[in-house]
C-alpha cells in the first residue's frame, strides 16, 4: 500500500463506516455460486436501528433451519452473537423468527462459524479479543452453546473456518494484526485437536484476498473456499474470491482463483460472506452500503469515551 492509500485507508476509517445487511435467497444447488448472478428475490432481514447484522452462517440441524451473524451495535463499537430462526411460509416466502443473543465473552464477537459434525452442531468464532480460537457445542438449538475447548492458543484468530476434507479437519484463519493480507492454516486428525499448524506458516501473504468469507463447499470432488475481497482504499470486504482449491496436504497448499462474487446495484458497496445451506437450499450473503450520519457519530463516541476511560488519570490535588 503507497503512502497516499495508507492516508486515505485511515481517514476512511474515522469518518466513514459501513451498514451491512443479511439476505437470504434461493440456490437450487451449489454450483450456482460459481456463476453468481444477480439473485430473483431476497429476503432481507430486518434490522434494528442503531445496529448492523453481518457475516450470516445458515445452517439446517434436526430439521430446523437458523441463520448466525454478528450485530454490531454502533453506539458499543462492539458486536454480538446472535441467530434467528428462518421458516417457509404457504406460499414459500422466507420468514425470519425472533432474533436471539448468545452469550459468550464480554469482547467483541463477530463471523460465528456454524457447523455440523456427527450428530452435533459446533461453532468456531471470531474472537480474536480473547488472543484464541475457541470451540463451541450446542447444546440447546439455536442460542444455546458451551465452550468446548481451545483449538488454537496464542492466535487471534480472524473469521477462523473449520472444513473436513480428505480424512482431516482443517482451519483457515488470518491473525488481527494482519487480518487482510496473511492466511494461516492449521490441521487435525479429530476436530477437538491437537491442532498443527501447516509446513506453509503462513500459507499465504502480501496479498489483499486470503480473509475466509464463508463455508467452504464440495463441487464434483473439487473444494472451493470463498475469500474476502480486499480494497485498501474503500476497505475490506469489496467482493468475494472464489478459490479453487487445487493442492490441501499438511505440507503443501495451492489455491486458483475461479469467481467472484460481487453487489449488484449502485449503492451497494461490497459483499464478504457468503454460506449456502443444502438442507433448506438456503444461501445466506451480506452486503455493504454506508452508514447513516447517526450511527457513524455513534460510533466515533464510543470510540472517544474508550480513549479517555484508557487514558485518563485522574488528579489529586495536595
Amino acid at each position: 500500500m503507497t503512502q497516499r492509500q495508507n492516508t486515505i485507508a485511515q481517514l476512511r476509517r474515522l469518518v466513514v463506516h459501513d451498514q451491512w445487511h443479511i439476505g437470504l435467497t434461493q440456490l437450487d444447488d451449489v454450483r450456482e455460486l460459481r456463476a453468481w448472478q444477480r439473485p430473483d428475490s431476497v429476503t432481507w432481514m430486518p434490522v434494528a436501528r442503531g445496529t448492523y447484522r453481518a457475516d450470516p452462517l445458515i445452517v439446517t440441524y434436526n430439521g430446523r433451519t437458523a441463520v448466525y451473524y454478528e450485530e454490531y451495535v454502533f453506539a458499543q463499537d462492539r458486536g454480538y452473537l446472535a441467530c434467528r430462526e428462518v421458516t417457509r411460509a404457504a406460499d414459500g416466502s422466507i420468514r425470519f423468527g425472533a432474533a436471539l443473543r448468545i452469550d459468550g465473552p464480554r469482547s467483541h464477537r463477530s463471523y460465528p462459524y456454524v457447523f455440523a459434525n456427527g450428530d452435533e452442531l459446533w461453532m468456531v468464532p471470531e474472537e480474536s479479543a480473547c488472543g484464541n480460537i475457541m470451540l463451541y457445542k450446542c447444546t440447546t438449538f439455536p442460542d444455546t452453546w458451551e465452550p468446548v475447548g481451545e483449538l488454537v492458543a496464542d492466535f487471534p484468530g480472524i473469521d477462523p473456518t473449520i472444513v473436513y476434507h480428505d480424512g482431516r479437519y482443517w482451519l483457515f484463519a488470518t491473525r488481527a494484526d494482519d487480518p487482510n493480507a496473511t492466511l494461516f492454516i492449521f490441521f487435525a486428525d479429530t476436530l477437538t485437536g491437537p491442532w498443527q499448524p501447516h509446513a506453509q506458516y503462513p500459507a499465504r501473504s502480501h496479498t489483499p484476498d486470503v480473509r475466509p468469507a464463508g463455508r467452504p463447499f464440495v463441487v464434483d470432488d473439487t473444494l472451493y473456499r470463498p475469500a474476502q475481497k480486499h480494497d485498501p482504499v474503500r476497505g475490506y470486504g469489496s467482493a468475494i474470491v472464489l478459490y479453487r482449491i487445487d493442492t490441501l496436504t499438511p505440507t503443501d497448499f495451492r489455491e486458483t482463483p475461479v469467481g467472484t462474487l460481487a453487489p449488484w446495484a449502485p449503492h451497494m458497496r461490497g459483499m464478504h460472506t457468503v454460506c449456502y445451506d443444502p438442507a433448506s437450499q438456503l444461501c445466506a450473503f451480506d452486503i455493504k452500503t454506508k452508514a447513516c450520519l447517526n450511527d457513524v457519530l455513534a460510533k466515533l463516541w464510543a470510540k472517544v469515551t474508550s480513549y479517555i476511560r484508557r487514558h485518563y488519570v485522574p488528579v489529586t490535588f495536595l
